[in-house]
């Protein structure tokens, strides 16, 4: 792991045109003593625009993508592992500042993993530091690229709190670094959280992805969708160990993979619903990859493959043709008609 500290900055991005307000004649007039600010050469949301119907606005010749940006000087933490298992596909997330182009969403799982990676380390941080979740906020993930070096993912925190409360310090420490026992207790400790929650037998049979008990809170509420905890723990041992496999060579002898086969196998059982007809089998010599086939003829397979496989290697290893398509066990357990669309598409 490559743990460290810097400072954050939060954008919102949004589309704006270059449009004139024609009614602005002056800058500020007075009208029944109630003042009235008039601002002329102004970048308009373009919403604002195409709801104009008295033309009042004049539209520019082009669209600009504007961000407001809002400073905050803080601490903040970032982890990232030293060298990644080419099996897994860790990179394969969408980041950046200003996305110009609409996310990719076979790579929405592992941007999923990371997400989830991040909030467990909030959470457990504000366990070990008795404080609130809130006191950090989690940053989105990113791939950190330097010259002559391979590029790295890595996942981040920071001090809620201007000027820095002191929380990332403490986690990363001055003689040891604190945040990587930490992991590993998060990862390997059956008594601590979140392994004391989320290993339940009651609990992994309801959860199939998060909840109130292990991941949700109310301040999470916009990333619930998106939250898995055997994801996230999957990407934090990734980061940790990287000749982790997460079951790309079969064996799920880690807690949280232990019971991907058998729900890969009850997903590929599920599309019997919107596939009426078809037929379910598994992998030759990989009882553990389920497939099932797109339609009525069995001409065309999809594999229900983990988020974090490397998809061309896997099918490379297995040998696999044209006739099997990838389809992700995240993506066709939140929205199976999209993902099972595009891998009917993606036989043809």
């Amino acid at each position: 792991m490559n743990p460290g500290v810097n400072d954050d900055t939060d954008f919102a991005g949004f589309e704006v045109e270059a449009a004139t307000d024609l009614a602005a004649t002056r800058n500020i007039w007075w009208f029944k003593a109630k003042p009235r600010l008039k601002l002329a050469g102004q970048a308009i949301g373009s919403e604002v625009i195409a709801d104009d119907q008295r033309s009042r606005y004049r539209q520019g010749d082009e669209k600009v993508i504007a961000c407001l940006a809002s400073p905050k000087v803080t601490n903040s933490l970032q982890i990232g592992p030293i060298r990644l298992n080419g099996n897994l596909r860790l990179l394969d997330m969408d980041v950046g500042l200003a996305m110009r182009n609409r996310r990719d969403p076979s790579r929405t799982s592992v941007r999923a993993a990371a997400i989830s990676a991040t909030e467990i380390l909030v959470q457990r941080a504000a366990f070990d530091l008795d404080i609130a979740p809130e006191e950090f906020d989690a940053l989105a993930p990113n791939i950190m690229t330097s010259p002559g070096r391979p590029s790295l993912p890595y996942i981040q925190i920071s001090d809620a709190l201007p000027n820095g409360s002191g929380f990332c310090r403490h986690l990363l420490g001055d003689s040891r670094i604190p945040v990587s026992d930490l992991l590993a207790s998060v990862l390997d400790d059956a008594a601590q959280w979140p392994r004391n929650t989320v290993s339940d037998e009651h609990h992994m049979n309801v959860c199939g992805s998060s909840c109130y008990k292990c991941l949700q809170r109310y301040n999470n509420r916009n990333f619930h969708g998106l939250l898995d905890w055997r994801l996230g723990l999957s990407y934090l041992r990734a980061f940790v160990d990287p000749n982790y496999e997460c079951g790309f060579d079969g064996k799920y002898e880690d807690f949280e993979i232990s019971d991907w086969s058998s729900n890969a196998h009850r997903l590929a059982k599920e599309t019997r619903t919107f596939i009426p007809g078809n037929r379910i089998s598994c992998v030759d010599g990989r009882a553990d990859i389920p497939t099932f086939s797109l339609d009525d003829r069995h001409s065309r397979w999809g594999a229900v493959v983990h988020p974090l496989w490397d998809q061309k290697r896997l099918f490379a290893k297995l040998g696999l043709d044209n006739t099997f398509v990838a389809v992700d066990s995240f993506e066709l357990s939140r929205r199976p008609l999209h993902v099972l669309q595009r891998a009917r598409h993606a036989a043809r």
